[in-house]
C-alpha cells in the first residue's frame, strides 16, 4: 500500500475508450439493480469498490488508485470520460445539483442514465470484448448490494472500505494497491475473511462480496 501524491495519470488504469465502456456497464448494472437514474456518487463508489475487489473476481481493475478525501472516492479522470459519454449522446444527464463538500466549497453533481436510443447497440459491442461480461457481473453484484442505501449516500459506504479507511493513509493522499501482491489489498483481505462460513462450508466470491458489503453498510449506517 502506498500513500504518495497523485499524478494525472494515476487516477485510471484503463484506456479512455475502455474506461467509457466500463462506465456504461456501471450505469447498466445500476439500472438493472433499480438505482435509476444513478447519482454520480454511486457511479464513483461502484468504480472504486469494483476496482479494489477486482482480485477477488479475477478481473482487471478499472482504477488502482484513488485520492482519499472526506467526501468519498472520486475519480476526476473517470468523470471526464463520463462527460465524454454525455457529449456522445450515450449517457443522459437527468438532474444537476450542487454538493457541499466536507471541508468547505462545493462541486457540481448530477444523476445519469443510459441513453435508451443509442446505448443498447454500443453495450452489445462491449459485451463481446473478452472478459467484459465478468466485469459487468462484478458491477451488478456491487450495485445490487447498494439497493438499500439511500440515493447519494453510496460514497458513505465506500468510505468504510478497509483500504479507503486505512488509518495509515492520511487525507489527500493516494489509496492504492499493488496488483502483483494481493496481501497489499486490504479490501480483498477483508472480503476473504468471509471465505469459510464454517469449517465445512466455503463461500464463493459473490457471497464473500455480499458479506463484505453488508459489513460496510453496517459501519456506515449502523
Amino acid at each position: 500500500m502506498t500513500s504518495t501524491k497523485p499524478s494525472p495519470t494515476q487516477q485510471s488504469s484503463r484506456s479512455p475508450l475502455l474506461a467509457r465502456a466500463q462506465l456504461m456497464q456501471i450505469l447498466r448494472a445500476c439500472e438493472d439493480a433499480g438505482l435509476y437514474p444513478t447519482p454520480v456518487e454511486t457511479i464513483h463508489a461502484v468504480a472504486f469498490l469494483a476496482s479494489f475487489l477486482s482480485p477477488l473476481w479475477g478481473v482487471t481493475p478499472l482504477a488502482s488508485h484513488v485520492l482519499k478525501s472526506d467526501d468519498g472516492p472520486y475519480y476526476p479522470s473517470l468523470q471526464r470520460q463520463l462527460d465524454h459519454l454525455v457529449g456522445q449522446r450515450l449517457v443522459d444527464v437527468d438532474e444537476i445539483r450542487y454538493r457541499e463538500l466536507e471541508l468547505g466549497g462545493a462541486r457540481i453533481a448530477a444523476e445519469f442514465s443510459l441513453n435508451s436510443k443509442n446505448a443498447p447497440a454500443v453495450l452489445k459491442l462491449i459485451d463481446r470484448i473478452p472478459g467484459e461480461l465478468e466485469v459487468a457481473r462484478l458491477f451488478f453484484e456491487i450495485a445490487v448490494n447498494l439497493q438499500d442505501v439511500e440515493a447519494q449516500q453510496s460514497d458513505d459506504v465506500a468510505r468504510m472500505d478497509a483500504s479507503y479507511s486505512d488509518p495509515e493513509i492520511a487525507r489527500n493522499r493516494i489509496v492504492a494497491f499493488n496488483r502483483a501482491a494481493i496481501k497489499s489489498n486490504k479490501t480483498v483481505e477483508s472480503a476473504r475473511k468471509f471465505e469459510w462460513w464454517d469449517e465445512s462450508y466455503r463461500l464463493d466470491p459473490p457471497a464473500q462480496l455480499e458479506m463484505y458489503m453488508q459489513l460496510l453498510k453496517a459501519r456506515a449506517h449502523g
